[in-house]
């Protein structure tokens, strides 16, 4: 129960944080802060940093160091096998409802600034179309859960001590990077929650189907791609039982060394002895 707790709190705080950053980069004015450089940077900022923080936070509490804040994330573990279905059902319905919760607080706090700036919902520039917003949130969302796949691998976790510690600071960096690549175009998504909740406050479903499937996309082939190309695992484990005659070698062993027999199995009784000298 926590770990879906965590993924519904956190997501309404991203969410809340998203459209308060937007409101107070716009000034409150619709599309002001599309094409402007440096608000295009301290968003990118704000959403890879709080991402990186949300991540770490709720790492404890989903048990895998990729939270499970975004819907597509989870579709992907689950395409990948590491989550069952209805675990990863029920992250998104949490996520999706915390999104929701979070969009609907910031239009309670300021109305006239949410209504002002959409609640910040994702929107496509006016000289972009559905087919390349479409393929934009695939391919960014590709790299996203990639990246998810890459720094939470159990294998690479074990043979490298500091990966998992450093598996939210890369997934949020590669939240603002994606950012910094799409705001300017669609005002970039990568996470279907994140668009449904301004979306759902504000009633701005025009092309909403694209911050869905674009996400949706890039997750399935990213989970297809790491588990078929690039997972790696370890090399089965040997035991090695030295018994009266040759000796074997047999798969079986938990440990880190071979195991060296050279007396009876447990629970044989030992051999009779004849008398000495």
């Amino acid at each position: 129960m926590r770990h879906l707790l965590a993924a519904l709190g956190c997501r309404a705080y991203d969410n809340v944080k998203a459209a308060g950053n937007v409101a107070g980069l716009s000034g409150a004015a619709p599309g002001s802060c599309v094409l402007e450089v440096s608000n295009i940077t301290n968003i990118a900022l704000a959403f890879g940093f709080t991402i990186f923080v949300l991540v770490y936070a709720t790492a404890a509490y989903t048990g895998q160091p990729c939270g499970h804040l975004n819907p597509a994330v989870s579709l992907g573990f689950f395409i990948a096998g590491r989550v069952s279905f209805i675990r990863a059902f029920l992250y998104t319905i949490c996520q999706v409802l915390g999104a929701a919760v979070g969009a609907a607080l910031i239009r309670a706090i300021d109305p006239n600034a949410f209504t002002a700036i959409g609640g910040g919902a994702n929107k496509l520039a006016e000289d972009v179309n559905y087919g390349q917003a479409w393929g934009m949130e695939a391919i960014l969302t590709f790299s996203l859960v990639m990246m998810v796949f890459a720094a939470t691998d159990n294998f690479h976790a074990a043979s490298t001590a500091h990966l998992p510690v450093l598996a939210p600071l890369a997934i949020g960096m590669t939240v603002m990077l994606c950012h910094f690549v799409a705001v300017p175009i669609d005002g970039c998504s990568i996470n279907p929650a994140r668009s449904f909740g301004p979306a759902l406050a504000g009633h701005h479903w025009h092309g909403h189907w694209v911050f869905w499937v674009g996400p949706y996309a890039g997750a399935i082939v990213a989970a297809l791609v790491y588990e078929l190309v690039f997972r790696e695992f370890p090399p089965p484990e040997v035991t090695l039982d030295i018994e009266t005659g040759p000796a074997k070698i047999r798969p079986g062993t938990t440990g880190d060394f071979p195991h060296i027999s050279s007396g009876p199995e447990a629970g044989e009784a030992m051999p009779a002895q004849g008398p000495h000298g």
